[in-house]
């Protein structure tokens, strides 16, 4: 009888001891680096842990750490501007795990562009084509903030006459056509083809106007183009390449890592003024929006905007602005 009774307390207390161990191996740390090729540190790369959607950013020596990771399988997926994306399979045990993550640098040679010269000055043309690939004549081109409007010849090509420097803001109109806005850094002269799809034939005039680039918002691209023509060396503007690089990201943390970001300092939290798409403010704060949502953002420091129409807008002044313009297939954040 008292050896059965030492035997149950023994297994009790040998249960509350497994117990115990289990309790202390419920979460494990992942750290790691991230490297390149050459196994230099690389700051700056966000990683994402997946499932659980945790996103860390390497810290200046390249070192990363995810912590309480309950032990199991995960991907890390890292991103870095100028680097090929990479996802890691980890398996992270009560010990936790230590993966080195290494990113290949991407050549300089961007998709669908010619670098034709390195030398200044930068100049960009470009070659305009329908859903079919045939070219489109007379499209109303305009390079916001740097030259007047010009249009495309017989074969749909066009050339902006000016040097430009920085990020271009191109707008393309024709009747019968979706209206074009792009954005694109201009690091040296380039060659692009932009493509531009017919509007739907049951549409009313009205629709087919507005619809062209020839409505009511007329307005606004040319308070833009004042704005680009008035730009302070304060000022910047994000373009659709950059924050390409950053994918769904927080749009706050993804200015804060593309070169015009760095350059200018950009910065934003939920006090920052927002208009959208240029026609007034929204209420709606940056971090409701996504970089992969975004076409380009301007971004004014508080008193920076010499042109004067941010404040019609309800903008400007003592604020720091951003006016984000969306693409024209988002869909926002709920």
């Amino acid at each position: 009888m008292l050896s059965s009774k030492l035997s149950a307390t023994t297994l009790l207390a040998a249960s509350a001891f497994v117990s115990t161990i289990a309790l202390g191996q419920s979460t494990g740390e992942i750290n790691g680096r991230v490297v390149d090729e050459r196994a230099q540190p690389i700051a700056g790369a966000r990683l994402e842990l997946r499932p659980g959607a945790k996103r860390i950013v390497s810290e200046p020596d390249g070192s990363f750490a995810f912590r309480n990771v309950t032990p199991g399988g995960y991907s890390i997926v890292a991103q870095r501007i100028g680097y090929q994306p990479r996802t890691t399979e980890v398996e992270v045990t009560a010990s936790g795990a230590h993966p080195s993550i290494v990113l290949m640098a991407i050549p300089a040679v961007l998709d669908s562009v010619r670098i034709v010269e390195r030398a200044a000055p930068n100049r960009f043309s470009a070659t305009v084509l329908d859903e079919s690939g045939a070219p489109v004549s007379d499209v109303a081109v305009t390079a916001e903030g740097v030259s007047n409007t010009l249009h495309t010849d017989s074969l749909g090509r066009f050339t902006v006459p000016s040097q430009v420097r920085g990020t271009l803001v191109i707008r393309l109109r024709k009747m019968g056509y979706h209206a074009y806005l792009g954005s694109l850094r201009m690091i040296a002269t380039r060659t692009d083809t932009v493509r531009m799809s017919r509007l739907a034939q049951n549409l009313s005039a009205v629709q087919i106007t507005e619809e062209s680039g020839f409505g009511r918002d007329t307005f606004v691209y040319k308070d833009l183009d004042q704005r680009m023509r008035w730009k302070s060396h304060q000022t910047g503007i994000a373009s659709r390449e950059e924050l390409n690089a950053m994918g769904r990201v927080n749009l706050c943390t993804a200015l804060l890592f593309t070169p015009s970001g760095s350059r200018y300092g950009m910065q934003c939290n939920s006090r920052t003024c927002v208009i959208l798409n240029g026609v007034s403010k929204t209420l709606m704060p940056p971090s409701a929006f996504y970089a992969d949502q975004v076409e380009m953002v301007e971004y004014y420091p508080p008193k920076s905007d010499l042109s004067g129409n941010l404040v019609s807008r309800g903008c400007g002044g003592s604020a720091r602005t951003l006016v984000i313009w969306l693409r024209n297939d988002t869909t926002l954040k709920r």
